[in-house]
C-alpha cells in the first residue's frame, strides 16, 4: 500500500510541477532538464544492455537518483507557488511521499540484522586451523573472511594468517590466486569460474599447500544446491582436484561451506 501511495504522490507532484511550469519557458526548461537528467542513465544502460547485458535493477538505477531528486523539487517548487487547489495538493502529495519515506526507513532501520557466515568461518577456521594446515577461500568468500580474522587478531602475510595474541596460525590461500595481489577485485574469480579454470588454479596452488590438511572454503556461492548446474560441476571439480591430489574428507560444516580435508598419507 505505502509503495502504491508513493508511487501515486510523486506521479501527482510531477503532473502538477509539468503543468504549473508550462506557463514559465525557464520553469519549463528546467523540468525537461531534469527529467533528462533522470531519464537519460536509465534508457542509456537500457540500450546498452541489449547488446551486452549490463543493467541490474535496483542497482544501477541509483545513476539517476539526482535527477529524480531535481525532478521532484523542481515540480514541489513549482506546484506549491501555484494557486490554491493546486498548492495543497501538492502538499498533500510531499505529505504523503514523506510518510513513505519515514515509514521505509523506519523499517529498514529497524529490521533484524541477518547473521553473517563470514564472521563464523573465520571463527571456526581460527578455533580449528592448524599450523600444517592451509585454508583455501573462494571468491567473494575471501575479502569477509579476513576482514574478521583481523578484528579477531589475525594478521595475513607472506599467505599465512598468524595471531600475535593466542599465537595460532595457519597458511591461507585465495582462489583463484590472482585475487592475493587484489583481494577485492571479485571479477577475477567470476572469470575462472565462467570459463571453467577454477579447478586447474586450485591444482595449481596445491604444491605451495602444506600437505597435512585442506580447509576448502566454498562458501554460499558454490552451495547453489542444484539451481545452478555450472556452479555445482564446479564445486564437484574442486573436490576432485583434491581427491586425485590425495586427500580425503574428514570433515564439513554445510551451514558454512566448509569442508575439512586430509592428506591420505597423513604427512
Amino acid at each position: 500500500f505505502l509503495r502504491v501511495a508513493g508511487l501515486v504522490a510523486a506521479g501527482l507532484l510531477l503532473a502538477l510541477g509539468l503543468w504549473r511550469s508550462r506557463a514559465v519557458p525557464a520553469g519549463r526548461r528546467a523540468m525537461l532538464q531534469c527529467v533528462v537528467l533522470f531519464a537519460g542513465p536509465l534508457v542509456l544502460l537500457w540500450v546498452v544492455s541489449t547488446v551486452h547485458p549490463v543493467y541490474c535493477p535496483g542497482r544501477y538505477d541509483l545513476v539517476a537518483l539526482p535527477g529524480l531528486v531535481l525532478l521532484l523539487g523542481g515540480a514541489a517548487g513549482s506546484a506549491t507557488a501555484a494557486g490554491r487547489p493546486v498548492k495543497w495538493l501538492a502538499r498533500l502529495a510531499l505529505l504523503v511521499l514523506a510518510a513513505v519515506f519515514a515509514a521505509k526507513d523506519w523499517s529498514y532501520l529497524t529490521a533484524p540484522s541477518e547473521p553473517d557466515p563470514h564472521r563464523d568461518v573465520a571463527a571456526h577456521l581460527a578455533a580449528h586451523a592448524r599450523p600444517d594446515e592451509t585454508a583455501v577461500l573462494c571468491g567473494a568468500t575471501g575479502v569477509p573472511v579476513l576482514a574478521h580474522l583481523y578484528q579477531q587478531g589475525f594478521t595475513w602475510s607472506d599467505r599465512t594468517c598468524r595471531s600475535a595474541r593466542s599465537g595460532a596460525s595457519f597458511g591461507l590461500r585465495l582462489l583463484p590466486p590472482s585475487l592475493e595481489q587484489a583481494p577485492g577485485t571479485v571479477a577475477r574469480y567470476l572469470r575462472a569460474l565462467e570459463e571453467g579454470r577454477l579447478a586447474a588454479e586450485l591444482a595449481g596452488l596445491l604444491p605451495a599447500a602444506p600437505a597435512r590438511g585442506i580447509w576448502l572454503v566454498v562458501g554460499r556461492d558454490l552451495q547453489s544446491g542444484g539451481r545452478d548446474p555450472a556452479k555445482d560441476a564446479a564445486a564437484r571439480q574442486l573436490f576432485a582436484v583434491l581427491h586425485g591430489a590425495g586427500y580425503a574428507l574428514a570433515d564439513n560444516v554445510p551451514e558454512l561451506g566448509i569442508a575439512h580435508l586430509l592428506h591420505r598419507t597423513g604427512r
